[in-house]
């Protein structure tokens, strides 16, 4: 069960927050959360965005934006597991 530090960055990638889940990520990274954590929570965050689609409340746009979120974090987490 992810703890609050964690569910920041789930719920960012939830509502398409760019800065708040780069914010989210850098915490958790400088707090030795390892980037292959912080990948299994990006897949939370993105099945958040999945079920907003299913459900209606998002659309291509928002699923293109969730993209370019995962991108940007996981670069980040990758960078500082390298």
């Amino acid at each position: 069960m992810a703890d609050e530090s964690e569910n920041k960055l789930i719920d960012a990638v939830g509502e398409l927050d760019v800065a708040a889940a780069l914010a989210a990520a850098r915490e958790l990274m400088a707090g030795g959360l390892p980037g292959e954590e912080i990948l299994r929570l990006l897949q939370l965050g993105m099945k958040q965005v999945g079920v907003k689609y299913e459900n209606g409340s998002y659309f291509i746009a928002d699923l293109i934006m969730s993209g370019v979120i995962f991108r940007k974090v996981s670069e980040l987490a990758i960078a500082e597991d390298a």
